[in-house]
């Protein structure tokens, strides 16, 4: 379960990478300040990765992984553009 979860995790911080630099360009950003915003997706995970594992001795891993498939559907949705959620 744990190697799904990793394997999902990677891939759900992966896809975009082709075309976040060139929206991140379009918006305004400077491109040297581009990998700021790649660092930050990497930098959240290499912290939060020691957390889940030390939860992991009190809750159960299927709610676990449960609730991060959640947030990752979450974040998702909102990652726009979306005419539905009206996100540009």
């Amino acid at each position: 379960m744990a190697c799904i979860s990793s394997i999902f995790a990677m891939i759900f911080m992966n896809f975009f990478d082709t075309i976040y630099a060139n929206y991140l360009l379009s918006v305004g950003i400077p491109k040297e300040y581009v990998g700021y915003f790649f660092f930050l997706g990497c930098a959240i995970y290499a912290i939060f990765s020691p957390i889940v594992g030390y939860l992991c001795k009190f809750i159960a891993k299927p709610y676990l992984t449960q609730f991060s498939f959640f947030v990752s559907f979450i974040s998702l949705i909102m990652f726009g553009p979306s005419e539905i959620l009206g996100f540009p």
